[in-house]
C-alpha cells in the first residue's frame, strides 16, 4: 500500500542510509527500485529500499531492474515497509 505515510517512511529511510554511508563512493541507496540477485530460485523483487556496497556506478533507473551480479554489486541491505493494513 502506497501512501503518504509509506512515502515519508521510505523517504526518510533513504536520507537516513544516505547519511550513514556518504563517506563510501561504493555505496548506493535506491528507493522503489526492483532488484534481479541473480542466484537460484529467488525471483526479482520489488522492494521499499535497497542499499548496495561494490558498484560505484551512475545507476540510470528508468533501465528498470538492478541486475546484482552483472554489476558486481552487494545488496547489503533490503527494506520493504509494510502496513498493518497490509499484513495479509
Amino acid at each position: 500500500m502506497i501512501n503518504e505515510a509509506h512515502d515519508e517512511a521510505t523517504i526518510y529511510l533513504r536520507y537516513g542510509l544516505r547519511r550513514l554511508t556518504r563517506q563510501r563512493a561504493d555505496a548506493m541507496v535506491h528507493r522503489d527500485q526492483r532488484i534481479d540477485f541473480q542466484v537460484g530460485d529467488v525471483r526479482p523483487l520489488g522492494t521499499d529500499m535497497i542499499l548496495r556496497i561494490g558498484d560505484s556506478q551512475a545507476w540510470e533507473k528508468r533501465i528498470g531492474t538492478f541486475r546484482v551480479r552483472d554489476r558486481g554489486a552487494t545488496p547489503e541491505l533490503v527494506i520493504d515497509v509494510a502496513w498493518h493494513a497490509t499484513k495479509n
